[in-house]
């Protein structure tokens, strides 16, 4: 499963906040870094891997995706953030 969302904030707070979201002391979500790279951060949960990548569009805003394997409840809720967030 893969979603896309596009936001204002920069690539690397998003991925920040990914890693505050799913794996910061106060995340209800368990997870743990499992990798990190250039424009992406790898998360391994209860419930499986969760991938995001932030990519500097040309129009100046950041395409975010977050791909995997399950359904996880967890992921609807981290874009509807970033949409809604400001820089």
């Amino acid at each position: 499963m893969t979603r896309e969302v596009w936001t204002d904030i920069p690539p690397l707070q998003v991925l920040a906040r990914a890693r505050q979201f799913f794996a910061g002391p106060d995340s209800g979500y368990a997870g743990a870094v499992d990798g990190e790279g250039d424009g992406f951060v790898r998360f391994r949960t209860f419930r499986g891997t969760i991938a995001v990548s932030a990519i500097a569009e040309p129009d100046g805003r950041t395409r975010v995706r977050v791909s995997t394997l399950r359904n996880h409840p967890s992921i609807p809720v981290f874009l509807t953030l970033l949409r809604g967030a400001r820089v």
